[in-house]
């Protein structure tokens, strides 16, 4: 199914706030996923060369996956020590959490 796309404005911007968030931690990557009712897409994604998590790729959702429970709990996520904590969850397919 297709789902409409996000104004281009609107996306060079999470372009350039994945970049700062990227360029400021101590994160390899990062990315910003659109939410659809079956899968997600990076919309955004930092860096852009040498990222195996690009701009495009799409994961099924199937609500087995820390991104989706994210999502489910409908609140703003803050993670002190987040690599730690991310080790226990499944990731998505694309290798993200």
């Amino acid at each position: 199914m297709s789902y409409p796309r996000p104004d281009v404005r609107l996306v060079q911007s999470w372009q350039a706030t994945v970049e700062v968030l990227q360029e400021n931690t101590a994160s390899q990557h990062s990315v910003l996923r659109m939410a659809y009712p079956t899968s997600s897409e990076i919309i955004a994604a930092a860096p852009h060369t040498n990222n195996s998590l690009s701009v495009g790729q799409r994961d099924n959702r199937d609500g087995s996956h820390y991104c989706d429970e994210v999502l489910r709990q409908r609140r703003t996520l803050s993670v002190q020590g987040a690599g730690a904590a991310l080790s226990q969850y499944p990731r998505c397919a694309d290798g993200s959490p």
